[in-house]
């Protein structure tokens, strides 16, 4: 039943709807669409004609950068953070990273207290205001206004190449600042890190601090807390100030200290420190001083006095990160960045102290020997306490309570000699040894040890590959035992195979581990691998103890697979692979310990311990496989251009040395090669294979993709060599290129020998070099997967430049010295050319990850060998068009890009299709009024706040835009002509009427008239008409109600239908169609319904007639 309706009920609202502004063109309307495709954009503004100032914009689907993602929890924000560090130009010495690792699985309730254990280690002092009374842990809490540690050290020796700085390590002063206020509210945490990075090697010193935010699971820093500091604020992660750098020998005394007051009705920290000791050249260095001072953005007006803050030791009460303790820790571990650090010697004291109640300097109450704050850890440092100072010596790192905790205090000595003196010393703090938790206690280079630690029950192995090991139980000690071991001798056996790594720090331990040899050009040292000794009929197994399989928190490895440092003897590694083709140096990650860990840095849990040769000369390794992953969490942006610093194999200030007839399967870097800017190297690099490792997790790479081979180094010579790794060579020089000091460098190397026949032979470190190893008939350069000249263009790495910050697409990825000659397959041109561009622009395609150019009107001729490939062109970018390519061979399109190269030429065609850009306003809304659209042609739709956007759409193509519907508001589609050149629309809302409980609007719209033709529409007894496209009609109730089209002349139209309204507005599209002369105009229409544009519930039907 229809409704009935009243006189004057219905009230019309008329307006326009949209405009469009583009070099003074007026809205034309239109009844046509086409379904294509957009690609949006972020411009805005009033634009009226085409502007190609056009640059290339790369996309490439194999090398991108490494995301991560975090889903809640504190976990996933290490995730979050470590990422945007890595997009920063954040020095890495700067970031002292929590440990974020420390979770529900780690953590024990003993008594009143909250207890963390673990296996990782990190020698130092932790106040976790635990204490043992009776045999029973007990928890207790107080605040401080102050901490400081000290530590003297008399002699330290750290090497870990497992960051780029092989000899530093940081000393850390670690504490919560709670109670912070910010803005008048208290209650607020924040992480503070006094902190030195040291280098034993050079005895620099350089102060730094971070303070990060504790308060909650997902609390980062933004930079509004502070009201005035020194250092850096990086946005959505956390502050860091890099203080004075001095230079300071062993021994000397060190003293960190965390301090708080209120300073203008505002919390303030101050990160102090004072040193005693001698510069190199023993010149007396005593400084005192304050090099940060953070005062917080506390007050604000009326807020009144603040409360003090202060920092805070509890055992029964965590931080609002939810797992780490509320601790102070004084500790020594890795260089920043999570990083680990191994010491092989150490000799030194340290403590630390609070203010207490009094105002008095007094110990911390009770501690333990390791911290759980921070992300940073070490090895090999042994300790023992006596009174409330602890005392570090060269041994194995156990986490244990000290005073007030174990009640243990006193010092035992183990000591003796092992024989060969690169043995491997392990101690289990039990009776009997346990591979699983047993510490690496290190030795002296001419095998003797002297441990001093802690009183206790401990056992020991003594193990070295090729050679029988040994064992030792119930060493049971009190405090002043001294247990001499003994000399142990290792007895030779091959058969053993390699169940350690190998470990050389002079010429003598080489020979130790050598197979036969004199160590002479004429007689090298061989070093037998598996697949060696296999070859001789000797069976030797390849799987090292689980004691070697060690990471920290950030996955870090503790052990190498190969450390051969300060070496001159000529030494042969022959034959390093398994039976079934793999690195010998595999490890499997504890998965019920790192499980998550893995997980979330998207790696694998195996893994293959890297091989290093640090500052050694006349070294070769030979037919074996090298392989290994670094997590691109910790190590991407390590650099000031991404270049690596860590490598499955690195030779590090090592000279004259071979690499050849290798399997070097990347999973982020492959080679590393890096020296002294001055220095000729002399290394060559010859017959080797460099591919991809076949299993290669997101996160196990170094960065964007597997790299084969870098080299940061002079006067080396790489040749004839297959590379097949998504980024084959690298070779970077520059500002800032040394990624060891970050100073200037300029790397000039060989990358090919003259053109000569491959029968020609070349002698170096006794070995042969001759042949081809693609068995062309020359040898000159090296042969590249994506290198597509004849053979007589030279190769630059071009086309993986990009990856490299600060590196253009053309500087390719070697900066000095192309490799010429390159090695090529049998191959046939491809012509490729591009159209539809712009006269006069010159544009790139990529073809396996080889970039090109094509100018304009030309083409450009590669060879490609019969295969598979992948060529796309670059989209060409401007500030109001974009051209997007594909790729066509002849007429036939090549979906993804992908073809077969099958004989004699081809021609390959890049065509462009132009976007243009529209910016879509809304006009009418409240500010921040989510509001949107939709362009059915090209499949999209956008909602926003803002007051516009962009998008780019097809050249020569119409479309409609139809606005979202916004309660209160109305607003009409609108087609627009075809694009012709970039500009606006703007979608013009109108309010509503306010309706009652039972009136609601209906709006009409029109396509089809002439612009300004008059029309009408009659509903009940009255009539409503316009010369605008749409018209709204206000005062419907619930119900059914018929509408009548006023005919128009020179159109026809549906001539009327019915609308049901049902608690809710709606809209009805009309559609008129021009009557051509002459004609019986016998024809059956359909209304049409706006898609999606309709508000409430309304149904329209239509009454269709047939006129006679």
């Amino acid at each position: 039943m229809n409704s009935p309706l009243k006189a004057g009920t219905l009230f019309a609202l008329i307006a326009v709807v949209a405009t469009l502004a583009s070099g003074g063109s007026a809205l034309q309307h239109t009844d046509r669409v086409s379904s294509l495709d957009t690609h949006t954009g972020s411009s805005t503004g009033n634009v009226s004609a085409p502007s190609y100032n056009l640059s290339a914009e790369y996309n490439s689907t194999t090398l991108q950068a490494q995301q991560l993602n975090a889903s809640g929890g504190w976990s996933s924000l290490r995730n979050v953070i470590t990422s945007r560090l890595d997009n920063t130009s954040v020095p890495v010495d700067a970031r002292y990273l929590p440990n974020f690792a420390v979770a529900p699985k780690n953590t024990e309730w003993c008594g009143e207290t909250f207890l963390y254990f673990c296996s990782r280690t990190n020698g130092g002092l932790q106040a976790m205001g635990v204490t043992n009374s009776s045999g029973r842990l007990s928890a207790y809490t107080y605040n401080t206004s102050s901490f400081e540690g000290t530590i003297n050290i008399s002699s330290v020796n750290e090497f870990y190449m497992g960051s780029d700085a092989p000899h530093s390590f940081s000393i850390q002063l670690n504490s919560v600042l709670n109670n912070v206020t910010l803005f008048g509210n208290t209650g607020y945490q924040y992480w503070t890190q006094n902190v030195v990075d040291y280098s034993s090697s050079t005895g620099q010193l350089t102060f730094v601090d971070n303070i990060w935010n504790f308060t909650s699971p997902s609390a980062v820093i933004n930079g509004n807390e502070f009201s005035s500091y020194n250092g850096t604020v990086v946005p959505g992660v956390y502050y860091y100030d890099i203080g004075p750098t001095l230079n300071v020998a062993s021994p000397f005394s060190l003293s960190l200290y965390l301090n708080t007051s209120t300073q203008n009705n505002r919390n303030t920290v101050y990160f102090n420190y004072t040193i005693s000791g001698k510069s190199d050249s023993r010149s007396v260095i005593r400084k005192s001083g304050t090099y940060d001072e953070v005062q917080f953005n506390s007050s604000q007006p009326g807020s009144g006095a603040i409360p003090a803050a202060e920092f805070q030791v509890s055992g029964s009460r965590l931080t609002g990160t939810g797992f780490i303790p509320m601790d102070a820790e004084f500790i020594i571990g890795g260089p920043g960045g999570g990083s680990t650090a191994d010491f092989y010697n150490i000799s030194g004291n340290m403590s630390m102290d609070y203010r207490n109640g009094n105002g008095e300097v007094v110990p911390v109450g009770s501690a333990y020997n390791a911290g759980s704050e921070t992300g940073e850890t070490s090895s090999g440092i042994g300790m023992y306490y006596s009174g409330h100072t602890a005392y570090l010596s060269t041994g194995p790192s156990f986490v244990d309570g000290l005073w007030n905790v174990s009640n243990n205090p006193g010092v035992v000595s183990i000591h003796g000699t092992v024989d060969p003196s690169n043995a491997f010393v392990m101690v289990s703090n039990s009776g009997i040894i346990d591979n699983a938790t047993a510490e690496w206690a290190p030795t002296g280079t001419n095998g003797n040890f002297d441990y001093h630690i802690s009183p206790g029950n401990y056992s020991m192995e003594f193990l070295l590959s090729y050679h029988n090991a040994s064992f030792m139980s119930g060493i049971n000690l009190s405090s002043g035992d001294a247990h001499d071991a003994g000399p142990i001798s290792l007895g030779v056996n091959f058969s053993r195979g390699i169940y350690t790594p190998l470990y050389s720090f002079s010429n003598a331990q080489v020979r130790n581990l050598s197979y036969a040899g004199k160590g002479t050009a004429a007689s090298p040292f061989i070093i037998p691998g598996p697949g060696f000794l296999m070859s001789g009929d000797t069976s030797a197994q390849a799987r090292l103890n689980p004691a070697f399989s060690r990471v920290n928190d950030y996955l870090y490895p503790v052990f190498d697979g190969i450390i051969q440092d300060n070496t001159t003897n000529y030494t042969l590694y022959n034959g390093f692979r398994t039976s079934a083709g793999n690195s010998p140096f595999e490890v499997s990650l504890p998965v019920t310990d790192l499980a998550s860990l893995t997980q979330e840095f998207d790696v694998s849990t195996v893994n293959f311990l890297p091989e290093v040769f640090y500052g050694a000369s006349n070294m070769t390794v030979s037919n074996s496989t090298i392989s290994g992953w670094f997590s691109t969490v910790v190590y991407n942006n390590f650099t000031r251009d991404n270049v690596p610093p860590v490598a499955s194999l690195v030779l590090w200030n090592t000279t004259h040395s071979l690499i050849e007839r290798n399997s070097i399967e990347s999973q982020g870097s492959g080679i590393l090669i890096y020296n002294r800017n001055t220095t000729f190297a002399d290394n060559y690099v010859w017959n080797n294979t460099f591919s991809d490792y076949p299993y290669v997790y997101p996160g196990d790479y170094y960065g964007y993709a597997p790299i084969g081979l870098v080299v940061e180094s002079s006067g080396n010579t790489v040749y004839n060599n297959a590379f097949t790794s998504t980024i084959p060579l690298v070779s970077i020089s520059g500002t800032g290129a040394n990624i060891y000091s970050g100073g200037n460098a300029t790397y000039t190397d060989r990358f090919n020998i003259t053109r000569e026949s491959a029968a020609n032979t070349t002698r170096f470190n006794g070995i042969t070099l001759s042949g081809s190893i693609i068995n062309t008939s020359y040898q000159g350069g090296n042969y590249f997967y994506n290198y597509f000249g004849n053979g007589t263009v030279p190769y630059n790495g071009s086309g993986v430049g990009f990856v490299f910050n600060g590196q253009g697409i053309f500087n390719g990825s070697i900066n000095h010295g192309y490799s010429y000659d390159p090695l090529v397959l049998a191959s046939y041109a491809t012509n490729v050319s591009a159209r539809g561009l712009p006269a006069g622009t010159e544009t790139y395609f990529d073809i396996n990850n080889a970039i090109y150019n094509i100018s304009y009107g030309g083409q450009n001729t590669i060879y490609l060998p019969n295969g598979t490939y992948d060529i796309s062109g670059f989209a060409l970018v401007g500030s109001q068009a974009e051209f997007l390519p594909s790729a066509y061979m002849g007429d036939l399109p090549l979906t993804d890009g992908i073809f077969e190269a099958l004989g004699p030429v081809m021609n390959i065609t890049i065509n462009y299709e132009e976007y243009l850009n529209l910016t879509v306003y809304e006009q009418g809304l409240p500010s921040g009024t989510q509001w949107g659209f939709a362009i059915p042609a090209a499949g999209e739709g956008f909602e926003l706040t803002s007051g516009n956007t962009s998008v780019y759409l097809p050249a020569g193509v119409e479309y409609e835009i139809i606005p979202s519907s916004v309660s209160g508001y109305y607003s009409s589609p609108i087609t627009l002509n075809p694009l012709s050149s970039p500009g606006y629309v703007t979608l013009i809302y109108s309010k509503l009427p306010n309706s009652t409980s039972v009136n609601y609007t209906v709006i009409f719209s029109e396509s089809g008239l002439a612009s300004g033709t008059r029309w009408e529409i009659s509903i009940g007894q009255q009539t409503f008409s316009t010369t605008n496209s749409t018209m709204a009609i206000y005062g419907f109730e619930d119900g059914n109600y018929s509408y009548s089209i006023v005919p128009v002349a020179g159109y026809r139209a549906v001539q009327s239908g019915n609308i049901y309204i049902n608690d809710g507005n709606g809209s009805v599209a009309v559609t008129f169609v021009r009557i051509s002369p002459g004609s019986d105009l016998v024809a059956e229409l359909a209304i049409s319904v706006i898609g999606g544009a309709a508000i409430g519930s309304i149904a329209v039907y239509a009454v269709m007639r047939r006129r006679t």
